[in-house]
């Protein structure tokens, strides 16, 4: 039997001026899919578009999307969006050109890009027909990983909030004037280089569309399209009116489900297939009138229905009770109103009996999960038969029992076990299993003692001598010797040393060091002449003892000041020690003055040096400035050590009394020292600025003024 369910027809038919539909994006998840790849490569293109919105870009992450495909890499994406100022552009992933004019001002507005590789790789933008911008652009390789989505970018970002209409996507470079030419009338002819057309006529504008989710492309080339998470439900549906344009293509959109077959009356074709169906007419403008059938074909239903019953059964398709094995038909209606024929394929089994004969070994697990250890014919389960009827099982049970024995063996250095062939060569617990004449298992377990023939062999490295705790010999010579036993289980047992002797050592290091001397033997630092041991290891392990005959020597470089006699004095010593006088301006010799003692000839900067054994050092620096200098009344001393760090001495060349009054170079007193029957004041300026000072000296003969630096 074949059925027609219910036709639901919409017709779309446009006057020469009609008001379109649009569709509305809601800048969040919106956007239409289509199945249509896009131009790729550096292929010339136009793309077209009406668009009417007041959102702001900046506010919504940048940008704004109205057609987009492509790959992702650098000049392989070709997107045409608004961008953050509310102009149009043309991204092709890593460069663009933009537009200065804000489109978001709440009217209609027409907007193109072409791309013209054969000028010079021009990109142009318009906006209502006039170009907005152009540039070139080389970079220009759009790729196919992507086909074209319509209101969003392929990273699903970039959503466009608004209306869009009229999308056209040519393969050619449109002029200025055929896009200000066509931009006013929805197209009526389609042409080879019309790629993709879609104009959102499906639904209508403020009506409840819903299930009008595909938008068709009326090119040639099929790239319907699909649109993505709108409602289409309600008056604020996605479809709204659109711009006002010359009529174009009329559009019908149809549905209809059938059984088996449908003819459709628009164009007398027969379908058996579901499927959508387009037929194409002429009106009286002219132009093609598109009506669209979304065709489901619903097939009859053949269905077999297998059963096993026990005794009866009743077949709930047309209530009749069975009583024997067979084939019976029914036919119903399924839920689309097509003929669905049941087939029962029915078996009616019976209730059965039988005996389980089993013989087991100690024990035996049944079908009714019950262990058994001695033989039985009495117990009894009921199984559902294969056909799922009863089925009583008798157990007839017999139990035999299994052996155990254990053999007890030792034996030297191997055993081969004669119940199973095998060798073994360690002591252990073996088990080997037969079938006694019941049939059950005859375990034996092997207990068996491993007492080997061995020779074990010491390696051992001594000093000096080892004594070899096997036979209590002592050895002090490297060789090899062997003892023989016989063990406890009567083997065979031989003990062989490897032996390697070692000899301990001993050495004496002399050395002649200054002030001190770290030893590497040992780590210590020694500051006295002597001998010292330290014992350390030999790389076989032996000791070698080290001693140390250790000289130690000094130096004194210090230097007293006799200064009635004007002479210095070395503090050194020793009778040893050598010296030698120096000028502290170039830590040069002085000639002949290599005595303890040293009497400047003349004023200047003096220093020692000190040689004693391997020890050299060098005194600090002294300044004489009054070698040949007599004041007028007498009055004569000695400002020494000059330079001075902040202490330093005052000496006269006989007992004197007075003050000393020291002066920076201004003149400001500094400090004041009075003195009574003495030939030496020591004074300390260490909290003075380091710099040039005068020492007057009042004494009881006059006064004397000598210079002195503080660093």
């Amino acid at each position: 039997m074949k059925r027609l369910l219910p036709l639901a027809f919409a017709t779309f038919s446009l006057g020469a001026f009609a008001q379109n539909t649009a569709m509305n994006f809601d800048g969040v998840d919106d956007y239409v899919q289509t199945s249509y790849a896009g131009i790729s490569g550096d292929g010339a293109r136009t793309i077209e578009a009406w668009i009417n919105t007041t959102d702001d870009a900046t506010q919504s992450g940048g940008q704004q999307v109205i057609v987009d495909y492509g790959n992702t890499g650098t000049g392989e994406r070709f997107t045409f969006n608004i961008l953050q100022n509310n102009s149009i552009r043309l991204e092709v992933a890593g460069n663009g050109v933009v537009g200065s004019t804000a489109v978001n001002d709440g009217n209609w507005h027409h907007v193109a890009v072409t791309y013209d590789p054969a000028d010079n790789d021009t990109v142009r933008l318009y906006i209502d027909g006039v170009q907005e911008a152009k540039k070139y652009i080389s970079t220009v390789n759009t790729g196919t990983a992507a086909n074209v989505s319509i209101g969003r970018r392929q990273d699903n970002t970039s959503y466009f909030m608004g209306d869009i209409d009229e999308v056209r996507i040519w393969n050619v470079a449109k002029t200025q004037a055929e896009i200000a030419g066509a931009m006013n009338n929805e197209i009526c002819l389609i042409t080879a280089d019309l790629e993709a057309y879609f104009n959102f006529n499906e639904g209508t504008a403020g009506n409840d569309n819903t299930g009008v989710s595909s938008v068709f492309d009326y090119s040639n080339n099929g790239g319907n399209g699909t649109a993505m998470n709108m409602d289409l439900t309600g008056a604020a549906s996605n479809y709204v009116a659109g711009p006002t344009l010359v009529s174009g293509i009329n559009a019908g959109f149809a549905s209809a489900t059938s059984c088996v077959d449908y003819t459709w009356s628009e164009n007398s074709t027969t379908y058996t297939t579901s499927g959508v169906y387009t037929a194409t007419s002429t009106n009286i403008a002219g132009c093609d009138s598109i009506i669209v059938l979304d065709l489901t074909i619903i097939s009859p239903d053949a269905v077999t229905e297998t059963v096993t019953a026990c005794n009866t059964y009743t077949w709930a398709a047309n209530n009749q009770t069975y009583t024997t094995s067979g084939q019976h038909v029914a036919t119903l209606t399924n839920i689309f109103g097509c003929d669905s024929v049941v087939t029962l394929d029915l078996t009616i089994g019976l209730p059965t009996t039988g005996t389980d004969v089993i013989t087991a070994c100690d024990s035996y697990t049944w079908i009714d999960g019950n262990t058994y250890t001695a033989s039985n014919n009495t117990a009894t389960h009921t199984l559902p038969n294969y056909l799922g009827c009863d089925s009583v099982v008798t157990l007839d049970l017999t139990i035999n029992n299994s052996d155990a024995i254990t053999q007890t063996v030792a034996n030297c250095g191997i055993y081969t076990w004669p119940e199973n062939g095998q060798s073994y060569f360690q002591s252990g617990q073996y088990t080997h299993t037969l079938t006694n004449v019941l049939g059950c298992d005859s375990v034996i377990t092997l207990d068996l003692t491993i007492n080997l023939d061995y020779t074990i062999t010491d390696n051992i490295s001594a000093c000096d001598s080892y004594t070899w705790p096997v036979n209590g010999m002592t050895y002090t010579t490297s060789g090899t010797h062997t003892e023989s036993f016989t063990s406890a289980g009567g083997c065979d047992s031989i003990r062989k040393l490897n032996l390697t002797m070692n000899s301990s050592t001993t050495s004496t290091q002399t050395e002649v060091a200054c002030a001190s001397y770290t030893w590497p033997a040992d780590g210590m630092t020694y500051t006295t002449s002597g001998q010292y041991t330290a014992t350390l290891q030999t790389v076989a392990g032996c000791d070698s003892v080290v001693t140390l005959d250790l000289t130690i020597d000094n130096v004194d470089n210090g230097v007293t000041f006799d200064y009635p006699n004007g002479t210095f004095v070395a503090d050194e010593t020793d009778p040893n020690a050598t010296f030698q006088w120096l000028y502290c301006i170039n830590m040069s010799f002085v000639t002949n003055q290599t005595a303890n003692t040293f009497t400047p000839q003349g004023n200047g900067d003096y220093a020692l040096q000190v040689t004693n054994g391997v020890c050299v050092d060098t005194s600090a620096c002294f300044s004489i400035n009054n070698v040949g200098v007599e004041t007028e009344n007498g009055t004569a001393f000695n400002v020494y050590p000059n330079p001075t760090t902040g202490a330093f001495n005052v000496s006269f060349n006989e007992a004197n009394e007075g003050t000393v009054v020291i002066t920076d170079l201004q003149g400001k007193v500094v400090s004041t020292t009075t003195f009574e029957a003495t030939t030496s004041l020591v004074l300390d300026l260490s909290n003075a600025p380091k710099g040039v000072y005068f020492v007057t000296v009042n004494g009881k003969k006059g006064t004397a003024v000598e210079r002195m630096v503080i660093q």
